[in-house]
Formats: structure tokens, C-alpha cells, sequence
């Protein structure tokens, strides 16, 4: 390690900051760990994110070749730290996001995602970037939103995530870390065993709901979910792509068990975290989200972004949802992970979800890669406008049957990898219906 004096960043960091121990592994820009007045939270998940930020120049073309030049470290202190943030360059458009990721030699930029969220649409001149939804509002809003895996109810999982943002929150609003390594370290063996046993459910999508959404017959859905492992089930006369999960993972890179969740629909679990969090949130601006927390009935009389345009909000995402999106979760008689979980169990994820979280206050123009397959995410509460973009790269093959091991070794990701959705898409219009080919035909 070396210290760096008497050289501040070249967006105007404070002497505090160019006292802090910097990295001799890159030498035309600074690296170095988050100060406590930049993180929004208290942590002792003090190297999560590892920051980069200029030494001298803050252009794009700059950080464009620095990112290809130094790729292979620039994915190595993914893996070590989970996370890093890209701040004080001169980022200012979603087209420079997504040319900046993509920079970084081996990421494979992820359009269309199989049976994706309503509002998971891609932004105007790009190919691969993302609104984080386009129907309702992720992040900096009244409430919590639920850590987790990106795209764990869908068969599409990203080992990297980039976040970019063009307008952060009035208040609040960072984006959640949480190591989901660690938590899995945390948890009794008995609980690891079971999880590890078998795959767990995750959601399923009526056929006749894909079949509007991918404009495809039953036939050729089917076909295609056959070629690709993705199960079909029937209950009550209807048939369904059935998607189940490891719940454990082994990284690629560090061989280490990683729990892969989402942390949605386990009872309880949401309200624990919130007694957790709320000594967070003290002061008078955070008055109504608090009220809010403690008496959810009144959120439609004092919410903080207004009640009329959040109504607004969630009309259009339950309209959309009907048109497609309508994923089925925590179904009676499946073996999905809230019901494996004691009440202890619950408590205890609670803790050490807040233990191992970490944040820090957005800035316009951040960019942040998260690797997917060891840290969870979640929006936290806010007030205001906040305008975040999103890329998923680089496709993780998963099995999906009921019948796999709950933990799985992750081996490829990457450029020889396509999503499922952008496969499926592919065959459908090299396919048409009505011409009597089957999809999936040669």
C-alpha cells in the first residue's frame, strides 16, 4: 500500500480523503475505501464499495481506455470488495454508461430477459440499458424495498449489475449493499444443510401469459422450454414454466458458498429489518416516512412523494403486470425458502442483514458494477426525484428443475453466453408463426 499526499481528486476531494490509504495497483487514478461522511449509514462493511475517482483526468475517453487497459484487476477488485463505484468523472448520459461498462474487456451486455418485471424497459439509443423501472418508483421512495439477487424470480440472472446516476434523491434514496456472503456465514448449520439440500421455488408464469406476451404458440413455448430446462407443470387444467433456485451458490472466482435470494414475501422478515434500520432515521425530515413505517394505513394520507402521482404509479404497474408480468410466488405446497425458515431463523437474517449492509449517498454522474453473485440490493427510503439507469451483464447458467441440488457451482459467465429471453426472441422471429416450421428447427 501507498499513501497518496498533497493530491486532491480532480472533482475537489477533501484533504481527509487524500489522507486516506490508496492502492499502488492503478497509477493514473485514485483507489481507495468509502470516508464515513460519503456512506449514509454506519457499516462495518468498511471495503464495500471500492471506489475509483480521478487522479488528473475526468474525461470518458480517459476512464474508457483505463477500464480496458486495466480490466483484468478492475474484475478482480469486484470479486474482492462486491462492489465498485466509479465517481467524479464526466458521465453524463445513459449512451457513455453503457459504452464505459462495456469497456471493461469479458462484460456481455444483457437486452432481453425472459419473463422480466413490468416496467423493466430499455431507454431511447441504447441497446443494453435499462430504466430500473419505468412503471413505479425503486428507491427514494416512502418504504423499503426488499434486498435481493437481481432477476432471482426470472430465469435471466446477471453476474454484474451497473447502476448510474443522473439524479440522485432530495433525501435518501442510496442504493442497499448487502454481503451476501457474509449472511450466509452467519447462518446455523442446520439452516445451510437444508438449503443446500434441494432447489427451492421461485416463481412461476402461466403458459397463455407467455404466449400473449412473446406473441408465440403454446407448442413452440413448450418446445422452447423443453430445449432450454425450463420445467412445465400443470395444476387445475393449467400449465406453467415452473422456475426453481439453488439457494446457495459457489462463486466462479472465490470458490466461496453465497446465499442467492430474494428476501421478498418472507413473513416477518421485512418488518424485523425495519425495527433494524430505524434508529437510522432519526431527525424531522424522516417524520412521515417513520410514521408511515409505524402505521402503514396512513401511507396514502402522508406520502412523502405525494399521494396523487403515487396511486398514479401503482395503477400503471398493476395494469401492466396483468398484461404479462404476473409472476406467482410463495405457492401452498412448494418448497420455497420462507418455508424453511424458523421464526428464530427470521430474526436472525434480520441481523445479520443489517450487520453486513452497506451504503453510500449517490452522486450524479456515479457508476456503480455490483457482482450479483455476492451482493444483494435493495432502493432505501427517500424523498424526491431519482433518476437511475441499469445494465445487467454477462448471463448466469442456473438449473431450474425441482429436482437440482440447492447448492450450485457457478463455472461460466460471460461473452459465450446468450439470456434465455433474447434466445427465445430470436426464434420467434427467425420462426414466424404460421409457417409451419417448429421453433427451435435447424
Amino acid at each position: 500500500m501507498t499513501l497518496l499526499r498533497g493530491t486532491g481528486s480532480a472533482n475537489g476531494g477533501s484533504s481527509g480523503l487524500m489522507e486516506k490509504e490508496m492502492t499502488s495497483r492503478y497509477v493514473d487514478v485514485v483507489g481507495r475505501v468509502l470516508s464515513e461522511a460519503e456512506r449514509g449509514f454506519p457499516t462495518d462493511e468498511q471495503e464495500t464499495p471500492f471506489v475509483i475517482e480521478p487522479l488528473e483526468s475526468t474525461t470518458t475517453e480517459f476512464l474508457s481506455d483505463f477500464l480496458s487497459r486495466h480490466s483484468e484487476q478492475v474484475l478482480a477488485d469486484i470479486a474482492k470488495h462486491g462492489a465498485l463505484l466509479i465517481r467524479g468523472f464526466d458521465i453524463a448520459s445513459s449512451a457513455e454508461f453503457e459504452r464505459l461498462f462495456l469497456s471493461i474487456r469479458g462484460m456481455t451486455g444483457m437486452d432481453e430477459l425472459l419473463l422480466s418485471e413490468a416496467g423493466r424497459t430499455l431507454t431511447d439509443g441504447t441497446r443494453f440499458v435499462f430504466h430500473t423501472n419505468a412503471l413505479i418508483k425503486t428507491g427514494g421512495a416512502a418504504n423499503f424495498d426488499d434486498f435481493h439477487s437481481e432477476n432471482y424470480f426470472a430465469p435471466d440472472v446477471p453476474h454484474y449489475i451497473g447502476f448510474f446516476c443522473l439524479t440522485p434523491s432530495d433525501l435518501g434514496g442510496e442504493t442497499g449493499l448487502v454481503n451476501l456472503r457474509k449472511v450466509y456465514a452467519d447462518l446455523p448449520d442446520r439452516l445451510k444443510q437444508e438449503l443446500e439440500r434441494g432447489a427451492c421455488f421461485a416463481a412461476r408464469y402461466a403458459l397463455e401469459d407467455m404466449e400473449r406476451r412473446y406473441r408465440l404458440p403454446a407448442h413452440a413455448i413448450e418446445a422452447f422450454c423443453e430445449e432450454v430446462g425450463l420445467p412445465i407443470v400443470s395444476e387445475d387444467g393449467v400449465d406453467y414454466v415452473a422456475i426453481h433456485k439453488p439457494s446457495v451458490i459457489e462463486h466462479p472466482v472465490t470458490q466461496e458458498k453465497v446465499l442467492l435470494l430474494n428476501f421478498f414475501n418472507i413473513p416477518n422478515l421485512l418488518e424485523s429489518l425495519v425495527s433494524r434500520f430505524m434508529p437510522d432515521y432519526q431527525g424531522k425530515e424522516w417524520f412521515r416516512h417513520r410514521l408511515i413505517w409505524r402505521f402503514p394505513q396512513l401511507a396514502a394520507l402522508v406520502h412523502p412523494d405525494g399521494v396523487l402521482r403515487t396511486l398514479y404509479r401503482r395503477a400503471r404497474y398493476r395494469t401492466a403486470h396483468r398484461a404479462g408480468s404476473n409472476a406467482q410466488f410463495a405457492i401452498k405446497g412448494q418448497r420455497w425458502v420462507g418455508t424453511l425458515l424458523t421464526s428464530d431463523d427470521i430474526q436472525l437474517i434480520a441481523e445479520s442483514i443489517r450487520r453486513r449492509f452497506s451504503s453510500f449517498r449517490w452522486k450524479a454522474g456515479d457508476l456503480l458494477i455490483l457482482d450479483n453473485l455476492q451482493i444483494a440490493h435493495a432502493g432505501m427510503p427517500g424523498r424526491g426525484k431519482r433518476v437511475m439507469r441499469v445494465m445487467l451483464c454477462n448471463p448466469v447458467p442456473l438449473p431450474y428443475s425441482a429436482a437440482s441440488p440447492g447448492l450450485h457451482r457457478v463455472v461460466e459467465t460471460g461473452e459465450s453466453l446468450t439470456t434465455l429471453g433474447r434466445r427465445l426472441i430470436d426464434l420467434r422471429d427467425a420462426h414466424p408463426a404460421g409457417t409451419g416450421e417448429p421453433i427451435g428447427a435447424k
